[in-house]
């Protein structure tokens, strides 16, 4: 076996070692996934499951039922957590602008004055 065709050969080796590596990491992020949503399908079907039995219970014995207010109580909770996270990646995105933007401006200003400098 020549020499070239070792290399080909080891190169064709660690060309499939990251691919598996890819695919692997690919495969830990959804099973990860997988099982965020099994967890979410479980929660949301027992509050069906809630919401049912609340459906079916009288109006007059509703006043010990405080299921739905849970539910929603939770609901407004993840809303809030999400819009706190927004805020925090919309400023984070903001900074990481306005510092292109110093960035490119201080970039034109040196370009321009080495411009003039060589003229």
């Amino acid at each position: 076996m020549s020499s070239k065709a070792m290399l080909k050969v080891q190169d064709d080796i660690k060309s499939l070692k990251q691919l598996l590596s890819v695919s692997a990491s690919g495969l830990q992020r959804n099973a990860l996934a997988i099982g965020h949503l099994k967890m979410e399908a479980a929660l949301e079907l027992k509050n069906a499951d809630i919401a049912l039995r609340t459906q079916k219970t009288p109006p007059g014995l509703q006043h010990e039922n405080t299921a739905p207010y849970d539910y929603f109580r939770c609901l407004v909770d993840q809303f809030e957590v999400q819009l706190q996270q927004y805020r925090q990646q919309i400023e984070e995105l903001e900074n990481h602008l306005s510092t292109q933007v110093d960035h490119t401006s201080h970039n034109r200003v040196r370009i321009t004055s080495l411009h003039r400098a060589v003229d």
